[in-house]
């Protein structure tokens, strides 16, 4: 039985990221024609903003899985396929403490046909600024339990 490590609201951040990428452009957009009075050099530096931050923030908000576990694999999937990885094929688990939600990088050590690591949000915790999520250490130790066993 299989358990799912990342959180339930992937699918809702991906979402929200494409509709306020879609929202900024848009806005971009309306202000360029309503405001006929602003001045170029200043739409021309916002739009720069505008679509370096909307590309990437989408550019994240695909690199996303969901991921689930049992005792011998990760089950890894996004919005239309999944796969299949044993966890003895994970070499590293990292966490960016910097960005809000703390995504894990799963590294693999050969890779799959769609990518050599899988990022993903974990379950939310309150106040846990520095501290890391249980998940990155549940994760390792699995993977180095499966390598020593084969």
């Amino acid at each position: 039985m299989s358990r799912q490590i990342s959180s339930q609201l992937t699918n809702i951040y991906r979402i929200g990221t494409f509709v306020s990428a879609a929202a900024g452009v848009i806005f971009l957009i309306f202000v360029g024609f309503v405001s006929r009075k602003a001045d170029i050099g200043e739409m021309a530096f916002f739009g720069i903003f505008v679509f370096i931050a909307a590309g990437l923030s989408i550019w994240f908000a695909l690199r996303l899985r969901d991921v689930s576990i049992d005792d011998n694999y990760l089950y890894v999937s996004n919005f239309n396929s999944g796969q299949r990885i044993s966890l003895a094929e994970i070499s590293d688990v990292t966490e960016n403490f910097w960005l809000k939600y703390h995504p894990i990088t799963i590294h693999l050590r050969s890779g799959t046909p769609t990518a050599a690591k899988i990022v993903f949000l974990p379950t939310w915790r309150w106040f846990t600024a520095w501290r890391g999520h249980p998940v990155v250490d549940e994760l390792k130790e699995l993977a180095r339990k499966k390598q020593i066993t084969g």
